[in-house]
């Protein structure tokens, strides 16, 4: 019998005829296939760039197609291979054009862990995910009484569809554990559409006549398409580009794929001057700094690191980068003004001593904001939930925050707690900057849930999610 608990661990995999299985004999990428992987999205992605038709075919096929590729499997590896892969294409299907509506990329990956769950019988889910999530449906009713039925279901739909997906994530993930080849593997389906992602901003800014670079946000250099969202996809893609270098199991050709990668990634995140997307990544690594030093071989690769990237990216990346902006990089990056979100921050607190139990509803404190500051979407998640659900925001935000205290012990690897904070560390960050506008801080939250670089328990090659 499948008991309700408050959170289930890894260590605690059962060999239950109903359970989801999670196949250990996936191998672990060849340099060639991640080559050609990424090489293929870049072309793709390009295409999408010239034919918003593609866009539309690809995100629409990657459903159809992935249930049925996920269907085929007896494990459950394959769903999250293509939660991750849905993750990294969700700007990319926005800033190509694909008419697909907003929220697609957040309720398919809440569509393929609910399949996977209904499909191992594993349907009841841990206590904490899911008080986090129902305390944010009573303010609802407020919006429903506030709007007509089209504009509620936009509101409502847009807040709370990431909380949503962050439930799934971590009921689906928080049952498994998470071999090296198999994370080297789903992190490359992540880091494909995101290759799109720079590909489409670096020929933008090369095809570009001229480019004001100066205080604020760059639409050309973040190729036509919110500087925001391109910024925090691309940090993300450099976090997940430095796990390579951390796991022994790579294999050298793809650590030095990934090296390439990372500057990449982090040369054109910094092009877009929207500030958010490395210092969220920064940000993360530094949270994860007290686990790295307590390992020797992970010390004495951070101590190389520090030694080698500062001297490339000092001598050779930045002057060129200076210079191509005009001397003004590195005094957008230097400014450190919070462009409104402090001031954001405080109307939300104003709102919610307001309405001080529901809140406002979903989506209503975007015009309360007016009266204190401006009226605009919310910046930062956790004002959000004050402002807009109250007290019972207040006791989802505490929910969150527990879920986020237990996962840097849910592995017994240092490399894994390591890798399992600086995710943590990234969500959490990101929702504090950009509230829940992307699938991806749902996602990485329940990724770092999981049991990460485990080798699970087996039965004839399979493991299977557990309870206790």
């Amino acid at each position: 019998m499948n008991a309700v608990v408050l959170w289930p661990c890894p260590s605690a995999a059962t060999t239950s005829p109903g359970g989801i299985q999670w196949r250990t004999t996936v191998r672990s990428p060849s340099a060639l296939w991640v080559t050609c992987f990424l090489a293929f999205h870049v072309g793709l992605a390009l295409l999408m760039r010239a034919e918003p038709w593609i866009a539309t075919a690809h995100a629409l096929a990657t459903i159809v197609l992935g249930l049925i590729w996920v269907g085929l499997s007896h494990g459950s590896e394959r769903t999250a291979f293509l939660a991750a892969y849905v993750t990294g294409s969700e700007v990319l299907w926005r800033m190509a054009g694909a008419e697909v509506f907003w929220e697609y990329a957040k309720y398919a990956v809440v569509l393929l862990f609910a399949f996977a769950l209904l499909r191992g019988g594993r349907w009841k889910p841990p206590l904490l995910p899911l008080i986090y999530f129902i305390l944010l449906v009573p303010s609802a009713t407020l919006t429903l009484a506030a709007e007509n039925p089209s504009d509620a279901r936009q509101a409502i739909s847009f807040n709370l569809s990431g909380p949503l997906a962050l439930m799934f994530s971590v009921w689906f993930f928080s049952r498994v554990r998470i071999p090296s080849r198999q994370l080297q593997r789903l992190l490359v389906f992540l880091l494909g559409p995101i290759a799109g992602v720079a590909s489409i901003a670096v020929i933008n800014t090369l095809e570009a006549s001229s480019i004001a670079f100066g205080r604020s946000s760059n639409f050309i250099t973040s190729g036509g398409f919110g500087p925001n969202q391109v910024s925090a996809v691309l940090g993300l893609a450099v976090l997940a580009s430095a796990y390579y270098l951390l796991d022994d199991t790579v294999r050298k050709l793809i650590k030095l794929i990934m090296v390439i990668g990372l500057f990449v990634f982090a040369t054109q995140s910094a092009l877009t001057f929207s500030r958010g997307g490395l210092y969220v990544t920064a940000g993360a690594v530094i949270l994860a700094l007290p686990v790295i030093l307590r390992s020797a071989r992970l010390r004495s690769r951070l101590i190389v690191s520090a030694l080698v990237f500062p001297i490339v990216v000092s001598y050779l990346i930045v002057p060129r980068l200076e210079a191509f902006t005009g001397g003004s990089l590195l005094s957008r990056f230097r400014n450190l003004e919070t462009t409104g979100r402090d001031r954001i921050v405080m109307a939300d607190i104003q709102i919610w001593q307001d309405n001080l139990l529901l809140g406002t509803g979903p989506g209503e404190a975007e015009t309360a904001r007016e009266e204190f500051f401006r009226g605009n979407a919310a910046h930062t998640e956790f004002s959000r939930l004050l402002a807009e659900h109250g007290l019972l925001g207040l006791s989802a935000l505490l929910a969150l925050l527990l879920m986020g205290l237990r996962v840097p012990w849910r592995t017994g690897s240092t490399t894994g707690r390591a890798l399992a904070t600086m995710f943590l560390g990234w969500s959490f960050l990101y929702m504090a900057v950009n509230a829940m506008r992307l699938v991806a801080p749902a996602f990485v939250f329940g990724l770092a849930c999981s049991g990460l670089l485990e080798d699970p328990p087996t039965e004839k090659g399979d493991s299977r999610f557990g309870h206790r």
